[in-house]
């Protein structure tokens, strides 16, 4: 309770020291630790916001990096990279995360590009994701090809009955209803138009 009611007035402590702070990040984040300092021992300081001041301390000196006019774009891509690789493995991975998806789209892409088949994709996405969800791209990789397979037949058969004129234009629509229903489950039907010229 005691640390709670410590916790409660560091947070009061901060409104005004913060304010007068708002558009430099370095003297906010300089302001916050010494009010930290004020209110907790280092122990809680290390439990309470060891992480977050690492990161804090990580966004300071990278903007510091991309905003000085005096480095190249190279030096400054050189710098950021060792600025990540400096930070604790649990937060490098809370880092890369969030954008862990584009660089697998991306990697997988120019893959594809390369003419490579699929035991290759299979191999890149296990290194980057691992095993268990490689399988399961793997998987909506023939879920999807099947889709389009299914889709591309529709397709085909709807533009001959749609060019049929020998077929009233309740005939047609009575026809490609029934190709419909035949091709796809009612759930898949909902999908169709998004996916069907006008």
């Amino acid at each position: 309770m005691a640390l709670f009611e410590r916790y409660v007035g560091y947070k009061r402590s901060l409104a005004g020291r913060q304010a007068a702070a708002a558009t430099d990040l370095s003297r906010r984040l300089e302001l916050v630790q010494t009010a930290r300092r004020q209110f907790f021992s280092q122990a809680e300081l290390e439990g309470l916001f060891g992480d977050e001041d690492r990161y804090d301390d990580f966004t300071a000196k990278r903007l510091a990096i991309e905003s000085n006019p005096a480095l190249s774009a190279a030096e400054r891509q050189r710098r950021i990279a060792e600025l990540e690789r400096r930070l604790p493995p649990a937060l490098r991975a809370a880092r890369e995360e969030p954008v862990k998806h584009l660089r697998l789209a991306e990697a997988e892409e120019k893959l594809k590009r390369s003419g490579e088949g699929a035991q290759a994709m299979y191999q890149l996405r296990a290194g980057m994701v691992g095993q268990a969800a490689a399988d399961r791209l793997d998987e909506l990789d023939r879920e999807q090809a099947g889709w389009q397979e299914r889709l591309d037949g529709f397709k085909r058969e709807r533009a001959a009955i749609l060019g049929d004129g020998r077929l009233s234009a309740q005939q047609r629509q009575q026809a490609v209803a029934q190709l419909q229903s035949r091709r796809f489950s009612p759930q898949e039907a909902l999908r169709l138009p998004a996916y069907l010229p006008n």
